[in-house]
């Protein structure tokens, strides 16, 4: 996964918290503390002092993080927070800062997740009786297929309002950045709302960084595919070629992503993500591996 480190500005010194906190999103909370101290007496700087100590990592230097201030546009970088809404695995994010952040979004959106999650169980059970019907030669019955059309309808409208949402992603952007610049500016105001209001709009970014992805327009438009072909086919026992091709990707996919669904979940997101993102890696060796075989093939079928 990407190092969160580069995609901080270069112009960061070596001497820096850079080396000892190890995750950007501490340097943001090691800057606010130090604005505080600067203007709070001497008890509420060795509370600020263990405030950071609980934040930085083990081995962290709590003095180093307090003297340093991190840029405001290194701070407020988009690639930062879409570092951060891409990252992988945990091992990246082993800072309690942004663990924190990770466990904002999730006490958020923990409840609709979940609901999403059984609505594409029960898509996918409605999948599975349809194409059987389909691949007996019989037409799927009307109940069967007013479910399938029903579960569908949800994605795509769910797809087409993120889309929708997705044109003005980067005036959000634009705003997130503006909204972290004030605060990096103006947290001695804040005193001990900083570091909240950090974590929510830090989470809302992210959030609005997941907004839009290719596979999931493409998932909506394979859904309104898949239903066209259902709900018009009179004779299921004699699909095209072309029918039966979109039949089987929706199939697959709506099993795939119950498979990506169980990435939020600690029972299954350490195993699952590795092995996915295994794939996605393998992708690119795959193609050229293809493209080499088809090149070889043609050359023997001309000669």
């Amino acid at each position: 996964g990407p190092d969160l480190l580069d995609v901080l500005p270069r112009t960061v010194e070596e001497k820096s918290a850079c080396v000892s906190s190890g995750h950007p999103l501490t340097f943001m909370f090691g800057c606010l503390c130090k604005a505080e101290c600067r203007c709070s007496d001497e008890h509420k700087k060795k509370t600020h002092d263990k405030a950071i100590e609980k934040v930085l990592p083990q081995g962290g230097n709590v003095q180093r993080a307090v003297a340093y201030v991190l840029p405001v546009e290194g701070c407020c970088s988009l690639e930062v927070v879409r570092s951060l809404a891409k990252c992988p695995t945990t091992s990246a994010l082993a800072c309690p800062a942004a663990a924190a952040i990770l466990r904002q979004v999730w006490v958020q959106y923990r409840v609709v997740y979940k609901l999403g999650v059984a609505v594409d169980l029960l898509e996918v059970g409605a999948i599975c009786f349809a194409t059987f019907r389909v691949r007996r030669g019989e037409a799927p019955h009307w109940s069967l297929l007013l479910a399938v059309v029903l579960l569908s309808a949800r994605t795509i409208v769910c797809e087409l309002l993120q889309l929708c949402a997705a044109v003005r992603r980067q005036e959000a952007y634009d705003k997130l950045r503006e909204d972290l610049g004030a605060l990096l500016r103006c947290c001695w105001v804040l005193r001990g709302k900083a570091v909240k209001r950090g974590v929510g709009t830090l989470a809302g970014g992210a959030s609005e960084y997941l907004r839009l992805s290719f596979k999931d327009v493409l998932w909506m438009v394979l859904e309104f595919a898949a239903v066209l072909v259902l709900a018009t086919e009179r004779r299921p026992d004699a699909l095209p070629a072309l029918s039966r091709g979109v039949l089987a990707l929706w199939s697959t996919w709506a099993w795939l992503r119950v498979v990506w669904d169980l990435r939020a979940f600690n029972t299954f997101g350490p195993r699952v993500l590795p092995i996915v993102y295994a794939i996605l890696d393998a992708g690119p060796f795959i193609l050229v591996m293809c493209l080499v075989v088809l090149a070889t093939t043609h050359g023997f079928y001309v000669v």
